[in-house]
């Protein structure tokens, strides 16, 4: 029972591992940057490659899982690549914030963010709707399918519409006369 415990507790943090230190928050972040440094790979590109991994493998492994019925192996293997391919998303969209703005790039983590939490309460919510009162792998496919179609959506909609590139109003023109050279003025 311990040991059952123990291995449950292992698996349940080795995506999260694979994903922070192993995958892609490390080691693959080094060699993209490395690949952007050397300009074999431009700046939206290496963001919409991240942001594509970062979707598309998960939504694959989500696929996967449904088809792999009651084989528990083969479902916790699908749901560790899954979750770990998903740290790709931090060399993605969330260092897209500081390309495009970087004197906002903390607001636009902050609007980001907060839009992100949204899911955070609604999923639970909605998944216990779906699966309340029923058994069986029907409803749990449901959610996994319709995670693996909204993942596959962002994926359309990032790769259509993001941009590695410094936007316009990053450096807005300076309306206001130096404040330096206006007090020296005031003085004389």
């Amino acid at each position: 029972m311990v040991w059952d415990s123990l291995l449950k507790k292992m698996l349940d943090s080795l995506p999260f591992l694979l994903s922070a230190i192993g995958c892609f928050s490390i080691v693959y972040s080094n060699r993209l940057d490395w690949a952007r440094s050397k300009g074999y790979i431009s700046t939206t590109n290496a963001r919409k490659l991240s942001m594509g991994i970062a979707s598309l493998i998960p939504s694959l492994c989500l696929i996967a899982v449904c088809l792999s019925g009651c084989n528990k192996t083969a479902v916790v293997t699908f749901m560790i690549v899954g979750t770990g391919f998903f740290g790709s998303m931090f060399a993605g969209v969330f260092s897209n914030h500081s390309d495009i703005a970087s004197n906002y790039a903390g607001v636009l983590m902050g609007i980001t963010n907060m839009i992100a939490t949204i899911p955070g309460f609604v999923v639970p919510a909605v998944v216990g709707s779906l699966t309340h009162g029923t058994f069986g792998l029907a409803p749990w496919h449901l959610i996994f399918y319709t995670t693996s179609g909204i993942l596959l959506l962002e994926l359309v909609v990032y790769s259509i519409m993001a941009s590695g590139e410094e936007q316009p109003w990053n450096n807005p023109p300076d309306d206001h006369p130096d404040d330096e050279a206006e007090g020296q003025k005031m003085v004389e």
